[in-house]
Formats: structure tokens, C-alpha cells, sequence
């Protein structure tokens, strides 16, 4: 879903996909922040959301993501 136009937020319903392998919705205009079931997804081996508006915090509990590889947070709001 990279580079698609989509815009609006991350919806919390993200974190009922728990057999995702791979979330990249980079270079979109998605706002907001990242929904703290964005954890639930423990399959998850690629996240990014690189070059979108999203602003926040990460949760701590993305540690708990064991298979994550990759991580891309670069070119948001995201502190």
C-alpha cells in the first residue's frame, strides 16, 4: 500500500490482522497517531509508515514484537 494517496488515520482494527507479515503504507498522507494495537500483530516482520504525517509517541510495547526486522519510522512526526 506504498506510495497509494491513502490519507486518514491508522485504524485501531490494524491490530486484528495478528497473522500480518508485512505493513507498508509509507510515502501516503496518513495522519494521526500509531494505534496501540499496532502490538497485537506478533507476525509482524516489516513496519513501515516512513514519509507520512503520523505524529506521537511509539509504544514501548513494539519491543514485544519478537519477529520485527524492520522498523521505519523516518520522515514523520514521531518523537
Amino acid at each position: 500500500l506504498s506510495r497509494t494517496n491513502i490519507e486518514g488515520t491508522i485504524p485501531s482494527e490494524v491490530g486484528n490482522m495478528w497473522a500480518l507479515r508485512i505493513l507498508d503504507i509509507s510515502d501516503n498522507a496518513i495522519n494521526g497517531r500509531i494505534p496501540t494495537e499496532i502490538v497485537n500483530l506478533e507476525w509482524l516482520k516489516t513496519l513501515n509508515i516512513s514519509r507520512n504525517v503520523i505524529s506521537g509517541t511509539i509504544q514501548s510495547e513494539i519491543g514485544n514484537l519478537t519477529l520485527l526486522e524492520r522498523l521505519d519510522l523516518s520522515r514523520t512526526n514521531i518523537e
